[in-house]
């Protein structure tokens, strides 16, 4: 059977603390916050913060095993970084926007910040489950461009939106605006994501959080190989772009491009 972690917040943040007494209880760990799970031989102790813990005990990670959270299947690796962002005071969009309680919470990298995060959500009756989100961006090049082209459009047509090359989907203080890049386009438009929420491509499956990295990517300049090979005239159409600005001119010669030389490569991930 595959191990399961639960997938809201309060019953998240149970487990971790469970298993981390129950590893510092256990003469074959040693608690460690600045790793994950690093295993040993020889009967020398497997090293383990938090999320570490949660890998020992919950998911049956064997001692000898050095594992991250990327290592797991990409529901589980999404809550153990969500975990460890909670263990290191960055809220974790996969549950939502940051409550208004956050960041009055006085922090410690251990076990003791957790506690404090369960007990003000409990008290507060805050029990978010974790957001997943599809992935409904396409899978060939041309068509994921022709996408980000239409939603730049979009954005630039709304007036609760200004495109900028500095955050990805980030709503102002006033909560008549989000600033958005061309990644966070899409993030507005085809993701539909609220406009007062900020958001990342981590807040997202982990295809489609590629996806809007490799929209960035392309926006500075670099090929991402998760479209194969770069073509060959990729270096020199690259050298014409203007990477510290949206950039948005470049995406378009870049859709030109491929539809000139009929290359249409598909996401390989």
């Amino acid at each position: 059977m595959t191990p399961a972690l639960p997938d809201t917040l309060q019953e998240l943040l149970t487990v971790a603390l469970r298993d981390t007494e129950a590893c510092k209880a256990d003469p074959r760990y040693v608690f460690d916050t600045s790793c994950y799970h690093r295993g040993s031989y020889d009967d020398r102790p497997c090293y383990v913060g938090i999320v570490g813990a949660v890998m020992a005990c919950s998911l049956g990670t064997e001692t000898t095993r050095s594992m991250d959270p990327s290592d797991f299947p990409e529901n589980l690796s999404r809550l153990l970084f969500a975990l460890n962002g909670i263990c290191f005071r960055e809220w974790p969009y996969l549950f939502g926007p940051l409550p208004d309680w956050w960041l009055g919470l006085k922090y410690s990298c251990d076990e003791v910040f957790v506690r404090k995060v369960l007990d003000e959500s409990v008290k507060r009756n805050f029990n978010p489950s974790a957001r997943w989100v599809d992935d409904t961006l396409p899978n060939d090049l041309i068509g994921l461009l022709e996408v980000v082209i239409k939603d730049v459009k979009a954005c630039e047509d709304d007036p609760k939106y200004a495109l900028q090359p500095l955050f990805w989907h980030y709503p102002n203080k006033e909560g008549d605006l989000c600033l958005v890049c061309i990644a966070g386009a899409v993030m507005a438009q085809s993701l539909h994501c609220d406009f007062l929420t900020k958001r990342f491509p981590g807040c997202f499956s982990h295809r489609v959080q590629k996806k809007l990295e490799i929209i960035n990517d392309l926006r500075q300049g670099t090929w991402d190989f998760s479209f194969g090979a770069e073509p060959e005239w990729w270096e020199e159409l690259a050298a014409t772009g203007k990477p510290e600005t949206l950039n948005f001119d470049f995406i378009v010669n870049v859709l030109a491009k491929l539809k000139e030389v009929n290359h249409n490569p598909t996401f390989r991930i």
